[in-house]
């Protein structure tokens, strides 16, 4: 069983009775990140309260659409889990509040997000089976070299546009595994 941590008393609710706001297909989670969020369940708990509106004695998840994906496979015969009302006058409102509350407001850089692993002295381990991040990290002497000048000393920049999520992650890595320094760049 998934451990709850609820330090501030929040009200529960059992997970099954929470009902999306946003579409299937507003987010998409991969299968490695499903597993993550599966791992972060299995060594932190369950550590932060969804966001929900609560309409006619109905609850609206606004914040948590992901892990209750992952607890329905986890826990299938329901796990009370901690959640903050978030108000809101009608859907449309409510869905603007979900949009604000999803946002990401800040963007990570490669060189921000290295510097925080190293001062933390986050594992690699950690880093490959819980967190998510922005950027992929292969040291250099893993990298395999490929000499894609033939000569010239000019650089060429080409922008893939991926479908989603997994396909950009598949795209990244295909052309890191061929020699290609590759950015991610999110709009």
């Amino acid at each position: 069983m998934i451990k709850i941590q609820n330090s501030s008393n929040l009200p529960l609710i059992d997970y099954r009775e929470l009902i999306e706001l946003q579409p299937n297909s507003f987010k998409d989670l991969t299968e490695k990140n499903f597993e993550k969020l599966s791992n972060s369940f299995k060594v932190h708990g369950f550590i932060t309260p969804y966001f929900v509106w609560i309409d006619k004695g109905k609850h609206y998840i606004l914040d948590g659409h992901q892990r209750k994906r992952v607890l329905s496979r986890l826990e299938p015969n329901g796990l009370e889990v901690p959640f903050l009302e978030i108000k809101a006058k009608s859907k449309k409102e409510a869905a603007e509040k979900l949009l604000a509350i999803d946002s990401h407001y800040g963007k990570r850089t490669s060189e921000g997000e290295q510097e925080f692993i190293d001062i933390f002295e986050i594992t690699d381990g950690y880093l490959e089976e819980v967190a998510v991040l922005e950027f992929e990290y292969v040291e250099e002497d893993e990298k395999p070299q490929k000499d894609l000048s033939d000569g010239i000393d000019n650089d060429f920049e080409v922008v893939i546009t991926c479908l989603n999520e997994k396909d950009q992650e598949a795209t990244f890595n295909k052309l890191q595994k061929e020699g290609y320094d590759c950015k991610i760049l999110t709009l």
